[in-house]
């Protein structure tokens, strides 16, 4: 079987990283993969049509290939920079709808090959415009995945399969591929030097408690609620973000910094900026307990939010729908509820007097490390990649 993947691929983006762990567990199951790597840098310098040319360049040879996997997400089809990007539902609807016309237009272009597509963001509709409801009935992906093509969609949970079926995405050909976690315990050594220069910023002792968050900062994981926590706990509770600005959106990331330094915490709160993998085991020595405090706007799988999990600390969450989705099975998650600061504040505490608590979840996340492994995940996706050809 021959894959070609249309996806990031080696960079600073969380879906490359997501699709690097894929394709590693599906060269080890015999699949022969090749790549055409998506680079966000050149499309944020193109055109509508440069962008769909771009495409169509990178499946030049698609003959050759039994299976297309596209891992979508909006601003691969689109340009949105850190320059031009503003927040207004206007300015995000027109770049949502340039971003569906030239995927529908590139999916055009594949209707005689088996097509899959992961999508890594919500289904668009409906929007708060009419004017664009009107608009995107003609630019609606969901008319290539129905029962009589070989196209096939894969989301992350249960409600984003709702949300594909409400815009028109037949149920046969749509599948929920839970996001698969990936253990970042190793036998590697605790980096030493890093530990210390984190400690000394953070002026850290025995006594001291360490929150953190991971991922780019946005609004929708809850950032400004670490910050009312941390600035209602004791001195000794400190804070470590691994994370940083996102590269397309930097705007959430200067209002947290604002708000850092309005609050006064900024001898008690690290950030790491882009971090790498081998200094995972450094970060989670250091950490007690994770947060996500997420919006209930969040309907995906989250991969920061695997990080958290694969520390095997405590991770607090608000009880969103995609989060209760994880904890279906086992408990890998410590749910409190939505936009309950006060009651996530004294989960904290609780945790911290109790270690009975701290040991269930860690064998908990244990459990679900295994249940969701890439390894076991990649398995499903070759079952499907099997029943299409």
């Amino acid at each position: 079987m021959k894959v070609l993947h249309i996806s990031t691929f080696e960079t600073e983006c969380g879906i490359a990283d997501y699709f690097g762990y894929y394709l590693d567990e599906l060269n080890n199951l015999g699949v022969e993969n090749d790549i055409f790597k998506i680079d966000p840098k050149k499309i944020e310098r193109m055109n509508s049509n440069e962008i769909l040319k771009y495409y169509e360049n990178g499946i030049k040879n698609i003959d050759n290939y039994d299976i297309i996997h596209i891992q979508h997400e909006y601003s691969f089809f689109t340009t949105i920079t850190k320059n031009n990007f503003k927040p207004t539902l206007l300015f995000k609807g027109i770049n949502v709808l340039k971003s569906l016309k030239i995927f529908h237009d590139f999916l055009g272009k594949l209707t005689d090959k088996t097509v899959f597509v992961t999508f890594h963001s919500p289904a668009p509709f409906p929007f708060k415009n009419s004017l664009f409801n009107f608009i995107f009935r003609n630019y609606n992906y969901a008319k290539y995945f129905q029962k009589a093509t070989k196209f096939l969609a894969l989301v992350h949970t249960e409600l984003n399969k709702k949300e594909q079926m409400d815009i028109g995405v037949c149920e046969d050909n749509l599948k929920v591929l839970r996001h698969p976690i990936k253990s970042f315990i190793s036998n590697n050594s605790i980096n030493q030097n890093l530990k210390e220069n984190i400690s000394q910023k953070l002026s850290l002792n025995e006594n001291s408690i360490v929150l953190s968050m991971v991922g780019f900062i946005g609004k929708y994981k809850g950032y400004d609620v670490l910050l009312d926590l941390l600035k209602e706990l004791p001195e000794n509770y400190k804070a470590l973000i691994l994370g940083g600005p996102h590269p397309i959106n930097i705007k959430p990331y200067e209002k947290f910094k604002k708000k850092v330094k309005d609050y006064s915490l900024e001898d008690r709160i690290f950030i790491t900026g882009f971090y790498e993998e081998d200094d995972l085991n450094t970060y989670f020595d250091l950490v007690d307990i994770f947060l996500a405090p997420y919006s209930n706007t969040f309907t995906n799988g989250s991969g920061a939010l695997n990080v958290a999990i694969s520390s095997l600390k405590p991770v607090i969450v608000y009880n969103i729908p995609s989060f209760e989705e994880i904890n279906s099975k086992f408990e890998p998650l410590i749910l409190v509820e939505y936009e309950n600061k006060q009651q996530m504040k004294e989960k904290i505490i609780n945790i911290i007097k109790n270690q009975d608590i701290v040991e269930y979840h860690r064998k908990q996340a244990e459990n679900y490390l295994n249940d969701m492994s890439y390894q076991k995940i990649a398995k499903k996706l070759l079952d499907f990649y099997e029943d299409y050809i």
